[in-house]
């Protein structure tokens, strides 16, 4: 984007501010939103959050459960829900 640069002066000549017309302050806010969410992304690590995985997370537990429910009528061999959850550490969250 090229802005036409406008400053305000103090009594010294010195630059004090920035004058910008409202689209190109929108524009700008608009390519620093996507610099930052570059940025974030660049330093995402999932293990550091806590929301991570949820969706999936859920949906797996259901997958579970419905093979639980086949395991229980004998249609498949394996453990039971609870058993590989205690194994895994998530019989909290089951």
């Amino acid at each position: 984007m090229a802005a036409k640069e406008r400053y305000i002066v103090n009594e010294n000549g010195e630059r004090v501010a920035v004058v910008l017309d409202t689209a190109e302050y929108a524009q700008l806010l608009e390519e620093l939103a996507e610099l930052r969410e570059r940025d974030e992304m660049r330093h995402y690590d999932p293990t550091r959050d806590p929301d991570a995985g949820l969706e999936l997370k859920e949906s797996f537990v259901e997958a579970l459960l419905q093979q639980e429910q086949a395991y229980k009528a004998g249609k498949m061999q394996g453990k039971p829900l609870a058993q590989v959850a205690r194994e895994l550490g998530l019989d909290e969250d089951v």
